[in-house]
């Protein structure tokens, strides 16, 4: 899948999607969900347990308010730093801004599922 229809896939309200980096073949399955149709947030949650619709765990928001940003960005829970997050956590923000802007390395770096 290409940078441009990933970025819509994951914006389109409740993707469920797993990336797998073909560097390190760690695989993380996210969902993002719109909070509602007008929203200019989405919630990310990580796939943590066995449970494919339920073991999910809130690792930080999307959000994109047109008028003053161009694209995008992830925004980690309140009171973190990127940096010392998890490789999942870091891994969602690469995948959205590599999404966004239309990374030409997307498709070496990844798969998309």
């Amino acid at each position: 899948m290409n940078p441009n229809a990933a970025l819509q896939f994951l914006l389109a309200g409740n993707a469920t999607f797993t990336v797998l980096s073909t560097g390190t073949g760690t695989r993380f399955t996210y969902k993002v969900t719109r909070q509602d149709d007008n929203s200019p947030w989405w919630r990310v949650g990580l796939l943590t347990g066995p449970n494919n619709t339920t073991d999910y765990r809130y690792i930080g928001s999307i959000g994109w308010d047109r008028a003053n940003y161009p694209a995008p960005r992830f925004f980690p829970p309140r009171g973190t730093n990127l940096a010392g997050l998890p490789a999942s956590t870091r891994g969602f923000a690469w995948v959205l801004d590599a999404a966004a802007r239309a990374d030409e390395r997307w498709e070496q770096l990844l798969e998309f599922h």
